[in-house]
Order: structure tokens, then C-alpha cells, then sequence
């Protein structure tokens, strides 16, 4: 007689199961509530030009995040269990996206996640930067607020959304087609470069039942290759409670916990990359708050390094020095890259 095991997520500790092994139970989970998603919490930005701009952005992370649920998970529940391994990421990434090109405002995204045992399945598609930001914010919250630790399965649900429906599936499963270039409008204002610059961030309130009164805002950086990199923040008007650099698995590289106002000069986080991520600045303020801040990346060192990072989430072991999370400088002036000043013994 065959022995066919029931699906994990539906399994029972301490049951005696069909095959008479032992089946363990799954009991840390991940939400990800798509209509609290859309959800804008900033006043300047509840307006239909902002409600139509962020609708884009967590639409295409769902599409990309129910075409696998339909393929791997279980589209009844809208669920999938995941085994955490920010260890595989590198490789995962390099099999999902590796030959994935993006347009203008556009990064490569892959579902299973690529910091899961199960990513690395299916080729990734191009979605906007900011969904990429959006997942990393949510996701490595909750993998941070649930003590989800590296090894350890966890049950992925949606809320509030039907994959089937939303993808406009059919009783086959026959799958629509993705729309491809969904960033055109907010194209220009993603990224960073070495000259200081306004930046306009999204709010996204708090993550879980833990963040308290805070507010996530997120702003993607770039697609960055293997090396050492500085992201130089001021800020004009209102108070920042801390800066994170972040991908878009929820890693966190760098960060800084401090009540920053127009008075605390350029605040610099260092973080240093061994194999390319989707990186992404998250500014955490009291909601409510309206903040204006600007930013700029130096690539201080390039690498060719090719080792996957043992991190775990809230960790940098390449971290130089700094506070809570990685490296960070306070100076009360502009911070000149590493390549400006030799060339300035050059000349």
C-alpha cells in the first residue's frame, strides 16, 4: 500500500501518522495582509494619485508572490511552508534572477523567497523597486518579531486577497500573463547617487503588533554588485527614530537607532556586500510625523567576491564598526568617498 503524507502545513505533532514516523508541527507563521498593504498612511500621500501609485507597486508584488503560491504553496489557504536560510540566498538569487534584465525602476524578484531552502525553483520576474522594498520591510520584520531563526520552517499566509481570482486564473490554472513594466511613473524617483538628494519615501505604518507607534517608510537604493558601500543621510525636517539598510529578503546590513534631526549633522551607514542584493533605506518615524530627508551612495571598495554571507537577520559579520547593526558614522559634515580622495592625490 502507498503511504502518502498529508501536506505540511496541515500536519500534527505528537499524531500517529499514515507512514508511522513522527510528523512535526509547524507552528511560526509570516502574514502578509495585502489590503493593509495598500493602505497609505501618510495624508499627502491619500490622495488617488497616491492610492493609484502604490496600488502598482503591491499589486506586482503580489502577482509575482501568487504566481508561486499557485505553482508551490497551497492556493485554498493561500499558503506556503518555508524553511529560513539567509545562507542560500546568493545562490537562489543567482538561479532566479541571474539572467532576469529589468527596465528603468524595475528588479528582478523571485518567489520562494531566495532566503528559503524552497527558493530557486522558478525564474524571477520584474517587478517595481518599491514591491521589492515593500517584501523586505514586511518580511524580515516578521521573520525578526516571530524569532524565526535560520533552519526553522514557517507557514507564509496571504490576507485579504484570493491568488486565483486576482491573477484572473481559470478553473485549469491556466495562469494570465504578468504585465511586465508597471514602474514607468515612479522611475525617477528610485535610487541613489553620489550627490546628496531629496528623497520621497513611503510610509507603510507599522509591520506587526510589536512596532509600537512606528512607521516604516522604505526607499529603494539599487541592484548592487559585490563591495563596500556608504549611504550619507541628513535630515531637513522632522525626526528620523532610526535608519536600516536593508534587501529584499529582510536582511538587515546596517543601521542606526537614534532621535536625528536637522541638527545631527550627515549620519553615514557602511555596509558591505559579498554577492549582489536589492538593497533598500528604511527610515522608522513616530506615525504621523512628516519628515524630508535627503541621501547619497558611494561605492567606497569594489569586490569580486563570490562567498555567500552567514548573517542572520539583525547581523553583519563583515561590519567594521558602529552601533546596533553594522557600521555608523556621525559627522557634522559631507562624507567624501574613499575614490575622491585618491584622486585628488592623483592629481
Amino acid at each position: 500500500m502507498t503511504c502518502t503524507l498529508p501536506p505540511l502545513v496541515e500536519r500534527q505533532n505528537a499524531q500517529p501518522s499514515p507512514c508511522g514516523v513522527q510528523i512535526p508541527l509547524v507552528t511560526k507563521k509570516v502574514l502578509l495582509d495585502y489590503k493593509d498593504m495598500l493602505t497609505p498612511r501618510k495624508k499627502k500621500d491619500q490622495n488617488q494619485k497616491g492610492i493609484d501609485k502604490r496600488k502598482k507597486e503591491v499589486d506586482a508584488l503580489f502577482r509575482s508572490m501568487c504566481l508561486g503560491i499557485l505553482q508551490f504553496g497551497n492556493e485554498a489557504t493561500e499558503t506556503i511552508v518555508l524553511t529560513y536560510d539567509p545562507t542560500v540566498r546568493p545562490k537562489n538569487y543567482r538561479i532566479a534572477c541571474g539572467q532576469v534584465s529589468c527596465g528603468d525602476g524595475e528588479q528582478c524578484d523571485e518567489f520562494p523567497f531566495a532566503s528559503t531552502q524552497e527558493g530557486g525553483v522558478a525564474p524571477g520576474i520584474c517587478i517595481p523597486a518599491r514591491g521589492n522594498s515593500i517584501q523586505g520591510g514586511f518580511l524580515g520584520s516578521q521573520l525578526k518579531s516571530n524569532n524565526i531563526k535560520p533552519g526553522e520552517k514557517f507557514i507564509l499566509r496571504f490576507d485579504g486577497i484570493n491568488c486565483k481570482e486576482f491573477l484572473g486564473t481559470g478553473s485549469s490554472g491556466a495562469k494570465a500573463p504578468l504585465p511586465r513594466a508597471l514602474a514607468n511613473e515612479s522611475s525617477l524617483e528610485i535610487g541613489l547617487t553620489e550627490q546628496l538628494q531629496n528623497l520621497t519615501v513611503d510610509g507603510f505604518g507599522p509591520f506587526n503588533p510589536d512596532d509600537n507607534v512606528l512607521d516604516h517608510g522604505l526607499y529603494p537604493i539599487s541592484d548592487l554588485g559585490p563591495g563596500t558601500y556608504a549611504v550619507s543621510t541628513t535630515v531637513n525636517t522632522g525626526i528620523v527614530r532610526s535608519f536600516s539598510i536593508i534587501d529584499n529578503q529582510g536582511t538587515e546590513y546596517a543601521s542606526i537607532t537614534r532621535n536625528l534631526n536637522n541638527s545631527s549633522g550627515v549620519v553615514s551607514l557602511t555596509f558591505n556586500l559579498t554577492e549582489r542584493a536589492v538593497i533598500t533605506l528604511m527610515v522608522d518615524v513616530t506615525i504621523g510625523d512628516d519628515i524630508d530627508i535627503r541621501a547619497s551612495l558611494q561605492q567606497v571598495t569594489s569586490s569580486n567576491a563570490t562567498t555567500s554571507p552567514t548573517s542572520t537577520f539583525h547581523s553583519n559579520p563583515t561590519a567594521i564598526s558602529g552601533e546596533k547593526g553594522g557600521p555608523v558614522t556621525v559627522l557634522k559634515g559631507y562624507i567624501f568617498s574613499l575614490w575622491l580622495v585618491l584622486l585628488g592625490f592623483i592629481m
